[in-house]
């Protein structure tokens, strides 16, 4: 209690340069999340600060302020029922378009794979074979992927799902694969969970996958101090 009180008077204190410039975003898993604290203190009951979690401020701190010794872990069953559809698309655009109404089918997860990590996939020897899994969008590799899971109770209701993301007419001409062999989706998820590892470890000589190696210096000096810190700590200086 004493600790938290702490916390909320530090908080407290900067609470109109939270509001004034904290983002709302609806997923943050990075940096101090004074923002969520502020709104926790609002929430609770007068005179308390009975609403407070502090996990929600050391998550994303990077072990800058305490560091985690033991926890209590609430755990959940596993799902007896799952799917997952691989959707393919010839560009970006459309694949984003796309996810409004693949979320009206209530997916546990839609995640996307661009084409960075793609094209870094197929240059990649271990990962090649991966690429292979993904649908093809007129006989080539596509430019944009979603994976689209759903993890239910009911088998019922996860055919369901299935059967409504293949009618959306809102997915065009997108090529749309449902992935029933467990091995395969575990190596799809796969190529997503290991996206950044390949675009920065480049090709086979060692250019990153984006193909802007040659232009770090450049872009590095492009750069400019960010604004000080609420809490009064001024940025480095770099040299122009």
């Amino acid at each position: 209690a004493s600790l938290t009180k702490q916390v909320a008077d530090i908080v407290l204190e900067v609470a109109d340069d939270i509001d004034a410039i904290f983002p709302t975003l609806p997923r943050n898993v990075g940096g101090y999340a004074l923002d969520r604290v502020l709104s926790q203190i609002r929430s609770s009951t007068s005179g308390t600060f009975d609403e407070v979690n502090l996990s929600t401020l050391v998550s994303g701190s990077e072990g800058s302020l305490a560091v985690v010794i033991g926890a209590d872990l609430d755990l959940v069953p596993t799902p007896t029922a799952s799917a997952m559809a691989v959707i393919s698309f010839g560009s970006l655009k459309r694949a984003l378009e796309a996810v409004p109404a693949i979320l009206s089918t209530a997916p546990s997860a839609v995640e996307l794979l661009d084409a960075t990590i793609i094209v870094a996939a197929r240059g990649h020897e271990q990962y090649s074979e991966l690429v292979d899994l993904l649908p093809r969008v007129d006989g080539k590799d596509p430019v944009a992927v979603l994976y689209v899971d759903w993890l239910e109770e009911d088998e019922q209701c996860v055919r369901a799902a299935v059967e409504m993301i293949q009618s959306l007419s809102e997915l065009g001409d997108a090529n749309v694969s449902i992935v029933n062999i467990t091995a395969d989706r575990n190596k799809l998820w796969a190529l997503r969970k290991t996206g950044l590892g390949l675009i920065l470890s480049g090709n086979a000589d060692g250019v990153p996958a984006d193909g802007r190696g040659s232009r770090v210096g450049e872009i590095s000096r492009g750069l400019r101090p960010v604004k000080p810190t609420l809490l009064g700590a001024s940025p480095s200086k770099t040299d122009a």
